[in-house]
């Protein structure tokens, strides 16, 4: 039995639909192949610094809650015994490179 032509594009366009609410769900992108992390900061004040150690120069510090963003495959490095993570923030006279430690923030995913 042949359905009819209008019953035939209804199914179609159900079809569609379904692979389209589905799709995000399969095509979520990895956090490695992000072009800039996102992150949260979890703790009530964490540091930012020009390199990876609390002995470097504090750039600014950061509150909970506060978004940062940073380069990917730049974090995670060991350093003075913690892991830390590059971040970029602004600072005068415009945006630069900073350090934080991996442990006072948390990855929300691409930005």
């Amino acid at each position: 039995m042949r359905l009819p032509r209008t019953a035939t594009r209804i199914a179609v366009a159900i079809a569609g639909f379904a692979a389209i609410a589905v799709s995000p769900l399969i095509t979520a992108t990895p956090a490695h192949a992000c072009s800039t992390n996102a992150y949260r900061v979890v703790w009530d004040f964490a540091g930012v610094y020009a390199r990876p150690s609390h002995d470097s120069y504090p750039i600014t510090t950061k509150r909970y809650d506060n978004r940062v963003t940073g380069p990917t495959g730049w974090g995670h490095e060991p350093a003075n015994g913690y892991s830390w993570t590059k971040v970029w923030v602004y600072s005068e006279p415009g945006w630069r490179e900073g350090w934080m430690r991996d442990d006072a923030v948390t990855f929300t995913g691409c930005n």
